[in-house]
């Protein structure tokens, strides 16, 4: 994954997260993932978060892997 594409991922979460004033903790149980892992990818303290577990985030958005990944630039070739 690129700097681009986390920042990306980052940005859709954050995104949905405020739309829906949903709390991390809730995203993290919804989705079956680490609580701590997402709240460090958010915060930037951790750079690595796996496809796998991005793809369950995505899920939980209401998007695919690659539309999380791909920010802005994969909506607009829709």
């Amino acid at each position: 994954m690129t700097a681009t594409e986390k920042i990306a991922a980052r940005d859709a979460i954050w995104e949905y997260l405020i739309k829906n004033k949903m709390r991390q903790t809730t995203l993290a149980i919804t989705a079956g993932v680490s609580y701590s892992g997402l709240s460090r990818f958010l915060g930037g303290k951790n750079e690595a978060m796996g496809e796998y577990t991005l793809r369950k985030v995505a899920m939980v958005l209401g998007k695919t892997y690659e539309e999380l990944i791909g920010g802005d630039a994969h909506d607009q070739q829709r």
